[in-house]
């Protein structure tokens, strides 16, 4: 299945609408711009929330040709975890829970002071 966003690698950052996740059965494919990194399911330790106020998908990863830090920035982040975990990819523990919706992004500033317990 496949998911618009965006993407930081390393120290680059690309904004939606310029990278693209392929989750598949066998591996999967982040686009962004004109990289192509491919994660064989094997070389995938773990995908996990980033971020505190907007919510990446970190990839922690062995494949020795991508670089070590790598972000996807989809919207919303719960359903590509949710593929990714359905897929059979490891997904750290409490990540998904598929009764919980994720507030819009507008309502997420009315509620910061709550969030940083202010």
């Amino acid at each position: 299945m496949k998911f618009r966003g965006g993407a930081r690698i390393d120290y680059f950052n690309a904004t939606w609408p310029f990278a693209t996740l392929d989750v598949g059965v066998d591996c999967i494919i982040l686009k962004v711009l004109t990289s192509i990194y491919v994660f064989q399911k094997e070389e995938v330790q773990n995908l996990k929330r980033h971020g505190l106020f907007s919510r990446g998908i970190k990839i922690v990863h062995s494949n020795p040709t991508a670089p070590a830090h790598i972000v996807f920035w989809p919207f919303p982040s719960r359903e590509v975890l949710e593929v990714a975990q359905k897929a059979g990819y490891p997904v750290a523990k409490g990540q998904v829970n598929p009764n919980k919706k994720e507030l819009p992004r507008c309502f997420r500033w009315l509620f910061m002071p709550e969030a940083c317990g202010l």
